[in-house]
């Protein structure tokens, strides 16, 4: 009796152990100092899912190095999107979660999908919108694939070049800035 009790015990503090094995791999558990990043007072911790930090009780999380952003110059006016009652996205293809996901963090007026070809426009049932067509309330963001990185704010319309990492960075930056971390 007192062995199959020791049997039960032993399968018990196993299962447990595997549990919380499982729990904190989920959670990115990380005491490792290295990862730790301070930024202007925030300390971000790296994850398997980016650098996290957190604002009062706020959540606040960037796929992109906090210490790279802080040096990473970007508009602030783009905030401006805000004010609109709506702002279309226009792209050439399909944007990534994680960049679809860090526009909508930093921009909380409705976003539109649009296109920024009249080819992309017709092929997907989207509207065809490019900078010409911003409006005082209706702002645009034109992200257009190239070579080059850069972003010219002007007229209520955001034009990026570059690629989808340099878009992130862009909107990750900004998202610290409104948060009031950079």
């Amino acid at each position: 009796m007192k062995e199959k009790n020791k049997k039960r015990m032993l399968t018990l503090l196993m299962s447990l152990f595997i549990i919380a094995i499982m729990i904190s791999s989920i959670l990115s558990i990380n005491t490792d100092e290295n990862e730790k990043i301070k930024v202007n007072g925030y300390k971000f911790t790296k994850t398997n899912k980016g650098y996290l930090t957190y604002k009062e009780d706020k959540q606040i999380l960037v796929t992109n190095n906090p210490t790279e952003l802080q040096n990473f110059e970007v508009d602030k006016n783009i905030l401006n999107l805000n004010a609109n009652l709506k702002n279309y996205l226009s792209l050439e293809s399909d944007a990534p979660y994680e960049l679809r996901n860090a526009i909508q963090q930093v921009i909380t007026t409705p976003i539109i999908l649009a296109a920024n070809t009249e080819e992309k426009s017709s092929l997907l049932n989207l509207p065809y919108k490019t900078c010409k067509d911003s409006k005082d309330s209706e702002g645009i963001i034109n992200l257009i694939p190239d070579g080059g990185e850069s972003s010219i704010f002007n007229k209520n319309c955001l034009e990026l070049k570059g690629d989808s990492d340099y878009y992130l960075k862009v909107f990750e930056k900004l998202k610290l800035v409104s948060e009031g971390i950079l």
